[in-house]
C-alpha cells in the first residue's frame, strides 16, 4: 500500500494551513528527533516539496535536515 499522498489530497492538506508554530519530527541513529518551527510552507505539489527554515547553530538541524523522510503535525 502506498503512503504517497495524492496531489488533490496534498493541495487541500497544505491549503488548510496558513501559518502557525508545528512539530517536525523524524529518526536519527533510532533515537526521535523533534523540532518546533515557525516557518513551514508549501513549494510545489509536483514534485511534492516544503520548506522549512533550520537556523545553522540548531543542535538538531544537522539530524533533521540528514532524514530521509519527516513528519508533520497538523493541528486539528
Amino acid at each position: 500500500m502506498s503512503t504517497t499522498p495524492s496531489t488533490r489530497a496534498l493541495r487541500d492538506t497544505l491549503g488548510r494551513y496558513a501559518t502557525d508554530v508545528t512539530v517536525i519530527t523524524t529518526v536519527h541513529r533510532r533515537d526521535p528527533i523533534a523540532m518546533t518551527i515557525n516557518s513551514f510552507t508549501s513549494v510545489s505539489l509536483d514534485p511534492a516539496l516544503i520548506l522549512w527554515c533550520i537556523h545553522r547553530s540548531s543542535r538538531r538541524g544537522p539530524a533533521v535536515t540528514a532524514a530521509r523522510r519527516v513528519g508533520r503535525s497538523w493541528p486539528v
